[in-house]
Formats: structure tokens, C-alpha cells, sequence
């Protein structure tokens, strides 16, 4: 088998451009897979948990230059604007991903969520457990403290 692999070292090495050619095509092709099994995960086989799923929409905004779902994005200030101007959608929310640092007694421990607008969970239909939403008074900073909803898995 070692003598395959040198076998096939010597024979891309006298060929280049064949075997860049070779390497281009298997990573766009290892991208391409990657991508469509990321939104048929995300859309087919973990659905978001709301009673009326197929009525949801994302509008984002996609940089031409990098034209991919995980780049996609909105300007706060768009979102305001797009909301203030809204007659197609019955409400609008918005949500970013971060991460954070976990700490208290432990280790400190790295969590992913979500920052969200207070109408997030009234466009998902969402109720927490315990405790309650944000409200619209949770939206200003300097109002309000800092409040949080943590999942069940947290």
C-alpha cells in the first residue's frame, strides 16, 4: 500500500496542473456537500420547535463577495428601519449568535446563544418554563438590567 502512495506522489507531481485541478474539484466538492447537509440538518431534520414553522422567514443581508448562509447578516440599524416599514411580515425579530464565558463556582465554561430582540419569542410562539420573555423595556440598555432566559440544556 506505501508503494501505491509513492506510486501516486511521483505520477501528481510530474502532472501539476492536473493535480491542482484535482484538489480544486474535491474541495469544492467537499464544500458543496457540507453546505447542503447543514441546511437539510437545519431545516428537515432539526426543525425550529413552533407551532406554525413553515410560515417563518429570515431576511439577512449576504455580502456579494462571500455569498454563503453562515455569512449572512443584517445591520442593526436595517433591522430598525425594515421593521418601521414593514407590511408584508405579521412581526419581525431579530437574533445574533455569541458566545460566552460561563463562570461561578467552577471552571469557567464556554456557552453559545443567542442575543435577541423582546419579540423573538412572540414570533416563535415561545413560552419559558419558568420565569418570563423580555419585554420591550429589556431592549434598552441603559433602562434596564442585564436580563437573560436560560435553556434547559444551560
Amino acid at each position: 500500500m506505501l508503494n501505491d502512495f509513492r506510486l501516486a506522489a511521483r505520477s501528481l507531481a510530474r502532472t501539476k496542473g492536473l493535480a491542482i485541478a484535482a484538489v480544486v474539484c474535491l474541495a469544492l466538492a467537499i464544500g458543496a456537500t457540507t453546505t447542503v447537509f447543514s441546511v437539510t440538518s437545519a431545516l428537515v431534520l432539526h426543525p425550529v420547535p413552533t407551532p406554525h414553522a413553515n410560515g417563518l422567514v429570515i431576511v439577512a443581508e449576504v455580502p456579494p463577495s462571500q455569498p454563503s448562509p453562515y455569512d449572512a447578516d443584517m445591520a442593526p440599524a436595517n433591522y430598525v428601519d425594515l421593521r418601521a416599514r414593514n407590511q408584508s411580515f405579521s412581526d419581525l425579530a431579530a437574533f445574533m449568535d455569541i458566545d460566552a464565558n460561563l463562570t461561578g463556582v467552577d471552571e469557567p465554561e464556554r456557552v453559545s446563544g443567542f442575543r435577541v430582540t423582546p419579540s423573538y419569542f412572540r414570533v416563535l410562539e415561545a413560552r419559558p418554563e419558568l420565569g418570563r420573555v423580555f419585554t420591550d423595556d429589556d431592549a434598552h440598555y441603559t433602562a434596564s438590567p442585564n436580563v437573560v432566559i436560560l435553556s434547559d440544556g444551560l
